[in-house]
This record gives structure tokens, sequence and C-alpha cells, in this order.
């Protein structure tokens, strides 16, 4: 039992510092989960580039800034074969 606490105890100290890095990373970064691609992870330079705010959970249909993301996303989920493109146009949500 001993073992197995501090095992969790540094689990969640990972966790955390993983969370900060990625939070205080001076790119933008999120995360999406599962075939509705759910936000499960937005850091403040990803919300601040794109006009975001209270993306957590929401699929990224209902966010996407470009219409063709969703379908982009949806093929690198299903193929594992990543997509790069070097810049591309948006318009903030913000104005």
């Amino acid at each position: 039992v001993t073992t197995l606490r501090h095992a969790f105890k540094e689990a969640e100290i990972a966790r955390e510092g993983l969370s900060k890095l990625l939070n205080n990373a001076p790119v933008a970064i999120a995360l999406l989960e599962g075939p509705e691609h759910r936000f499960t992870l937005a850091n403040n330079s990803y919300l601040n580039l794109f006009g975001f705010r209270d993306i957590i959970g929401k699929p990224l249909r209902e966010v996407a800034l470009r219409s063709d993301s969703p379908g982009i996303i949806s093929e690198v989920f299903q193929t594992g074969v990543g997509h790069v493109e070097n810049e591309f146009f948006v318009t903030r949500r913000d104005g």
C-alpha cells in the first residue's frame, strides 16, 4: 500500500510538472481526444493566438477557425499519419 501511494504521488508530481510546462510554453499547444476531437488542454498561448475562451471539453467542430480543420484532424486520427502546414490564415474569434 505504501509503495502504491508513493507511485501515485510521483505520478501526480510528474503530471503537475508536465501541465506547468505545457501551459507556460511560448508556443500554442492544444490536445484533442476521441473521435469528436474534444479539447482536453489548450495552453494560454493557444487561447491568446486564436482568441478562444472556455474551449475545454468542446468538440473541434464547435470552435474550429477553418472549415476543413475537423476533416484534417479526423484523417490524422484515423490514419495515424501527421499533417503539416507551414502557415495558414485564420481570423481570431474575438475580431
